[in-house]
């Protein structure tokens, strides 16, 4: 997926998504203005018929935002959203053998939950309000939620979640805060409830902060309540589809040709290598370019607390470390797991 970016000279940021304004985003606004309800664009246009000045997160001389005939509220829409998703939350696994394809099975049973819900509360919505909530709560079953779009986006490096109102992206180095929000505090809980639980881990009030990873290898940090006082925080370092080899880093000057022929000398000869540095500095990108000098009929034995090593190797044994559970059992730290594969 392509990642718009800002022309020279343009105070928006680029995200995934397309290119948004930094006053803010409406994802119920075709026209994506930075306007903040349908009442705020009610009242901008007025204040427009009037002769007032321009509104707020438009730039002088553009045309008033577009305004749809009041026939629901953001209120209502937020409510709608909340309530299928709860019901999406009981639908059980596309288990049918006649079911051929698992994406239409499921795209099928949130068209009708939408439609009943609908027609219970005797509510009419525009066709892409309803096609935004089905896309919604179908990311949600079959994927991450809304943090599907930006873990597709190979322009995304880094994504950073604060709370369900703000995620930020890094991309190309830089931070920009996306078009992404959560609907709720409860939707963002349930797409972290998504990545720990494969896991066998954890996150509540009792154990607030915790590390993880997605099933691609990309490694995610979770801090919730009472810790966070801003709301749920994920921060999710992508996985490197491609492992980048020694050479690469030397075209990339991270290091020098006599430096990478020093260090595979050193890996050659079996000698001991500490790899340090602080957060995102490339420790991992180094192991996993060191480890193509490793010889292919070794038993080698990764140790993580969270796994995402990558090794080409074809004899290799990961171990990964283990939270408690909710009982205070069944923990195995690194230690324990250094000192088994000793």
């Amino acid at each position: 997926m392509a990642t718009s970016k800002a022309p020279p000279g343009d105070s928006r940021r680029p995200t995934a998504g397309g290119v948004v304004p930094t006053a803010g985003f409406n994802p119920w606004n075709p026209d994506n203005r930075a306007t903040d309800s349908l009442l705020g664009r009610l009242n901008q246009t007025r204040a427009g018929a009037h002769g007032h000045s321009t509104a707020p997160g438009l730039r002088p001389g553009s045309p008033a935002p577009h305004v749809r005939p009041k026939l629901y509220d953001a209120e209502v829409i937020r409510e709608v959203r909340e309530t299928l998703y709860r019901m999406m939350a009981d639908l059980g696994p596309a288990k049918d053998e006649n079911i051929q394809n698992e994406k239409t099975w499921y795209s099928e049973q949130v068209s009708e939950a939408i439609a009943g819900v609908l027609d219970k509360r005797k509510l009419k919505l525009p066709e892409e309000v309803i096609a935004k909530i089905k896309e919604d709560i179908l990311e949600g079953i079959l994927g991450f939620g809304p943090l599907q779009k930006l873990l597709e986006d190979s322009d995304v490096t880094e994504i950073m979640v604060n709370g369900p109102s703000k995620v930020f992206v890094e991309i190309a180095g830089k931070l920009y805060l996306s078009a992404v929000t959560f609907a709720s505090e409860e939707t963002l809980r349930q797409v972290i409830e998504k990545i720990v639980i494969p896991l066998n881990r954890r996150v509540d009030e009792t154990c607030p902060m915790t590390d993880a990873r997605l099933p691609d290898g990309s490694r995610v940090n979770i801090v919730i309540r009472p810790l966070s006082l801003s709301g749920s925080t994920v921060t999710i370092r992508k996985f490197q589809k491609i492992p980048l080899k020694l050479a690469n880093l030397v075209t990339a000057g991270t290091l020098s040709k006599e430096m990478a022929t020093f260090v595979e000398g050193c890996v050659r000869s079996k000698l001991n290598i500490v790899v340090s540095g602080e957060t995102g500095s490339g420790k991992t990108t180094t192991l996993n370019a060191l480890s193509s000098f490793l010889p292919h009929e070794a038993r080698i034995i990764t140790i993580e607390d969270s796994a995402e090593l990558q090794l080409q190797q074809d004899h290799v044994v990961q171990l990964e470390a283990r939270q408690a559970n909710i009982e205070g059992r069944g923990e195995v730290t690194i230690r324990g797991l250094l000192r088994n594969a000793l």
